[in-house]
């Protein structure tokens, strides 16, 4: 499916197209920069994007390139909004056939379906990405606690909260029949 981010303004608005072919879409905290996930519909492949508020000046997030992250999911911004987090798999390294596999002309597949990720952060001028957690689990999403000195992150593994620097990760409640959902703090 292809998706569009919406805006509507409450309580009479209708809805206002703000960015086409794209989803998990986040305002920064101050509501002037938006963040959004968009997907080429040839290669599958997504790319982080942050923009003005209402979808103008996209500028897509310059992720060194030998990561190749295939899919990138649910950016958060920081607090001073210089920063996005963001939901990824640990990038593959490409590999090469091993000699059985040149003989025998085996060709070693892989899918992508529910990958395990980890929460990493990047500046939003690009850059090399920080792996924050080692978890390896599926549907992370993340909230900021009111100071910004903690994470909360729901996940299929289950709900943890770690220092914002990724220091001190600790699962609070495990999630055994991996339930999906989301996670928010209340001042």
């Amino acid at each position: 499916p292809i998706y569009s981010i919406f805006r509507m303004t409450y309580p009479n608005g209708g809805p206002e197209l703000v960015v086409e072919k794209a989803y998990w879409s986040q305002i920064s905290d101050d509501g002037t920069q938006l963040a959004y996930v968009s997907i080429d519909p040839a290669t599958g492949k997504d790319t982080l994007f942050v923009s003005n508020y209402d979808g103008t000046d996209p500028h897509a997030v310059a992720i060194d390139p030998s990561l190749n992250y295939e899919i990138i999911d649910a950016p958060l911004f920081s607090a001073d909004g210089q920063t996005i987090f963001f939901s990824a798999p640990a990038p593959r390294q490409t590999s090469r056939p091993s000699w059985f596999e040149k003989l025998t002309g085996v060709t070693v597949a892989s899918a992508h379906s529910n990958t395990p990720s980890d929460l990493w952060s990047v500046p939003i001028s690009g850059g090399t990405p920080t792996q924050l957690t080692h978890i390896e689990t599926s549907d992370i999403f993340a909230s900021f606690s009111p100071d910004n000195e903690h994470i909360a992150i729901f996940s299929e593994a289950g709900l943890l909260v770690m220092n914002s620097d990724g220091s001190e990760l600790t699962l609070l409640v495990s999630n055994p029949q991996s339930i999906s959902g989301t996670v928010r703090w209340i001042p």
